[in-house]
């Protein structure tokens, strides 16, 4: 037996005479409200959906003569959906809550939970909740006769091949253009007024100017830390002035976050992150303030716009034109972006394309671990499966970091007062950029080249040349100061710490003199933190 369970935020539309129905919101490949047509079903029904329609949906065929039921989740991956196993009955739901109300599916996946810790931005089909998986982005779930099984029908790598690689480079520029403003413009369609972040960086700004350009009305909200390094409000009002719309600033508030609180309670990760809370809070209010009815974002642009700023992108270009004068500009992009010389950065290019093995090895950190976790990693995803022989490794590298964005599209507050949309990480935009070479986004030494020519007519030049990045690490040092007691407690005597997973030494020594000048190490801290605050939401 099959059941299918709806969560709140999606809308569904009547089974058609096939018994095919559309979870959510799709559209097609001409901005229009999908609609489903023709006799496609079975395979050929799940492959068609991926091709001609993108959005925020699952595509579901329940055939009426008792065919296996099949669910595909669309490729970019922004509804989500999963899937448990519960004696005859085979649950999908777009809220993980729906699996587990009822039933005993609420244990912790510690190997999950380890490879998590280890490396947070690999989003497998396992969650970390015991029996409760995802169907991942252009996968099918086929289910029926008391057997399921999940297959691919959509894949990044159909557009890193080399044939399909977008060659010239001003082609390249008009049709991220035209992707990004048709694209934003689909998302926005029937929304009035937008709440969006906005740092004064590329890619927020990028998504202001499209929304602006769909005619939706926006309020921008920045962020700004007391400390310089993460203030940006000078960008964020040379953004507002030049496009002409509002902007409220709000400065960072220690006291607005409670780092026992998981944000993420009730999803099945612990994605969220506790230095969020306080902007969190502040999006909430302006949208009641003015009224909007959804929260637009940049989130994922330095994924989806490749700024690697790696010598895998001149390994790139040499393994498919070979030694020819625009190597050696490429080499020059790098040195600038890299503040080194062409020479260094050619001689380092090259090697990347010689040295094996050629894709994207992902990082993994033990910081604050015992070695006990580090037995309980896996890393299993079925893109890294299916990567082709032969791909470049620039490329490879591009995958991995748009695959490395979905951790970090949920666990906000205030996505449950008004649906959060995150455009860049549609799959227009992705398949688009995965067709750009990744040569191409380094041009004349800026990251994000290509984008930043795209737009260049529609911000502000200060915008389009900003090269600085602000971050959040003195807020997130700022928090760790002042909870040190309770931190100290959470990870000496929390549930991580009853299962061995934590180096109680190590966080002892950090925490005891809080002077590490690296941000990384109090980031890394807080993450574990978050974590243990998420496993407590599921243990209460």
């Amino acid at each position: 037996m099959a059941e299918l369970c709806v969560g709140k935020a999606a809308s569904t539309s009547p089974l058609d005479p096939l018994g095919r129905t559309i979870v959510g919101r799709a559209i097609g490949r001409d901005g229009q409200p999908a609609r489903l047509m023709g006799g496609k079903v079975g395979a050929q029904f799940s492959e068609q959906v991926v091709r001609e329609f993108w959005g925020m949906f699952l595509a579901v065929e329940i055939p009426p003569d008792g065919d296996p039921v099949r669910v595909t989740r669309d490729a970019s991956s922004l509804l989500p959906a999963y899937y448990a196993a519960t004696g005859s009955e085979l649950i999908v739901a777009s809220d993980v809550s729906l699996l587990t109300a009822e039933r005993s599916v609420k244990s912790i996946d510690w190997t999950a939970v380890a490879t998590h810790l280890h490396c947070d931005s690999l989003r497998t089909r396992r969650t970390c909740i015991a029996g409760v998986s995802e169907l991942l982005a252009g996968e099918v779930l086929v289910a029926g006769h008391g057997q399921f099984s999940v297959k691919p029908v959509w894949s990044p790598w159909a557009f890193t091949h080399r044939d399909a690689q977008i060659n010239d480079y001003r082609s390249a520029v008009d049709q991220l253009r035209d992707c990004v403003l048709s694209t934003v413009a689909a998302l926005a369609n029937g929304y009035e007024h937008a709440v969006i972040g906005i740092s004064g960086g590329l890619d927020s700004s990028v998504v202001a100017a499209a929304l602006l350009n769909s005619g939706v009305k926006i309020s921008a909200l920045t962020l700004a830390t007391t400390a310089p390094g993460g203030d940006e409000r000078h960008y964020a009002r040379i953004l507002s002035s030049g496009l002409g719309f509002g902007l409220t600033e709000a400065v960072e508030e220690v006291d607005c976050v409670d780092i026992a609180h998981s944000e993420a309670a009730g999803l099945p990760r612990p994605v969220a992150r506790s230095f969020a809370q306080w902007g969190n809070r502040r999006h909430a209010e302006l949208a009641t303030d003015v009224a909007a009815d959804v929260f637009f974002n940049g989130a994922g642009g330095d994924n989806v716009f490749c700024a690697l700023n790696s010598v895998s992108m001149l390994a790139d270009r040499w393994m498919t034109e070979g030694l020819r004068i625009g190597l050696l500009h490429t080499a020059r992009d790098l040195a600038v972006m890299g503040d080194t010389t062409w020479w260094d950065a050619l001689k380092r290019g090259l090697a990347r394309a010689r040295r094996k093995p050629l894709h994207y090895r992902w990082p993994l950190t033990g910081k604050f671990l015992s070695e006990y976790s580090r037995t309980h990693v896996a890393f299993e995803h079925p893109w890294l499966a299916a990567r082709p022989d032969g791909t470049l490794p620039g490329k490879s590298a591009h995958v991995a970091w748009m695959m490395g964005i979905q951790n970090h599209l949920e666990g906000f507050s205030h996505g449950r007062i008004h649906p959060i949309v995150s455009p860049l990480v549609a799959q227009p935009v992705q398949e688009l950029c995965l067709r750009i070479p990744t040569w191409f986004w380094c041009a004349g030494g800026r990251n994000r080249a290509v984008a930043r020519d795209a737009f260049a007519d529609l911000l502000p030049q200060a915008i389009v040349n900003r090269t600085s990045k602000g971050t959040p690490s003195t807020f997130v040092l700022a928090l760790m100061r002042a909870n040190s007691a309770s931190i100290k407690e959470m990870l000496n005597y929390g549930i991580l710490a009853e299962h061995g997973f934590v180096d109680t030494g190590a966080v002892n020594a950090c925490l005891d003199c809080p002077d590490d000048p690296v941000p990384a190490t109090y980031a890394r801290m807080m993450a574990l933190v978050d974590v243990e605050a998420w496993l407590q939401s599921w243990r209460g």
